[in-house]
């Protein structure tokens, strides 16, 4: 993800969240060294994801799809392209937060392997005030990268 991708990814931001990040906050986590993918098919960009590296982990903040290209498997390619990014940067755990409503993802990451380890409570603005998140985390330690094409 690079300056150039910033306003499309705005966009999709927009239309997925009722509360999205601001342009500055996107533009910001590019600044200042934070992994920004996009997923560009047929010259469009379709979806991104954006994770922040510590010292020996990884924290997997987002993954965002455009609503008209949802359920083809977009989101489970970016996800992968993640954590292969994760393994060859031999960060031991990715972490991420998602919020307790979104079943979609939530059954996203359960099939590729992360295991509930925590909620934090009002962690999310909400239109009924806050909601809860679910913590997961994958132990990476002792996974090879692997083909997201499967």
């Amino acid at each position: 993800m690079g300056e150039s991708h910033l306003e499309r990814v705005f966009e999709i931001e927009q239309l997925a969240y009722d509360y999205p990040w601001t342009k500055g906050i996107i533009n910001d986590c590019l600044k200042t060294g934070y992994i920004g993918v996009v997923c560009i098919i047929d010259k469009q960009i379709q979806g991104y994801a954006i994770m922040l590296r510590g010292v020996d982990e990884v924290h997997l903040l987002n993954i965002c799809i455009h609503p008209d290209f949802r359920q083809q498997k977009i989101a489970t390619k970016l996800l992968k392209y993640m954590l292969n990014i994760s393994i060859f940067m031999k960060a031991n755990n990715l972490f991420l937060e998602v919020r307790k409503s979104n079943t979609q993802a939530i059954n996203l990451y359960k099939k590729n392997g992360f295991k509930q380890i925590g909620t934090r409570k009002d962690y999310y603005r909400s239109k009924q005030g806050r909601e809860d998140a679910i913590t997961f985390k994958k132990d990476l330690s002792t996974l090879k990268i692997e083909s997201i094409l499967t």
